[in-house]
């Protein structure tokens, strides 16, 4: 049975956004959880600041990229044939390639993320991609939620916010901007399994 309806296609193209569920199984679950976590452990072991010690971008969350390259027991997650069979079909592609994976962990004490758009720190031409969210214990708005603007990727809004605030002090309120304003933010709760994908850019015409 097919992980993506056209129920799931018309939401993902209509809100920029899709919760798709029972990807991962628990066993999955339990076993990519402690890779990563081991994975990350090993990446920041030499990192004793505390949270106030650390930049703003960094008091948003702990950041580890492509731990699939240093890490093989997470290269069958970052790999993961529903993962990619989801994507896949959302964007209505017969395959997709792995830009990357990061693994995003938020401390206690630390700071919200800033609202922002990914694809501007995604240069790839053409734009065709989508992120996926793997949310491990799943996610509440009180716990580990994210927020969605629906629809804000068919508005023509491509808008860099410089959430590291190494170039502006004060990045750009995108949710200010006259594009999205009007636009109410949609929380997303996500059950243990489940996954959110986001298109990213224009999709090409067919």
């Amino acid at each position: 049975m097919s992980l993506v309806t056209g129920d799931h296609v018309t939401r993902f193209e209509r809100d920029g956004f899709v919760v798709v569920e029972d990807v991962l199984n628990a066993e999955e679950l339990e076993r990519f959880g402690a890779a990563v976590d081991a994975a990350v452990d090993v990446r920041t072991e030499g990192d004793t600041r505390k949270v106030s010690e650390k930049s703003l971008y960094e008091q948003s969350f702990i950041q580890c990229m492509n731990l699939w390259e240093d890490f093989p027991a997470v290269r069958p997650l970052s790999f993961h044939p529903r993962l990619g069979e989801a994507a896949a079909a959302l964007l209505g592609a017969k395959a997709v390639r792995v830009w990357h994976d990061q693994a995003l962990y938020k401390e206690p004490g630390g700071r919200e993320t800033d609202p922002h758009q990914d694809l501007p720190f995604w240069p790839i031409t053409p734009s065709d991609q989508a992120s996926v969210w793997i949310p491990f214990e799943g996610s509440t708005r009180e716990g580990g939620g994210m927020a969605y603007v629906p629809g804000s990727h068919r508005v023509g809004l491509a808008k860099f916010v410089d959430i590291t605030h190494s170039l502006h002090p004060e990045p750009y309120d995108i949710l200010a901007d006259p594009k999205i304003r009007d636009i109410e933010p949609v929380w997303v709760e996500v059950q243990p399994g489940a996954v959110v994908l986001q298109p990213l850019g224009r999709r090409r015409a067919e």
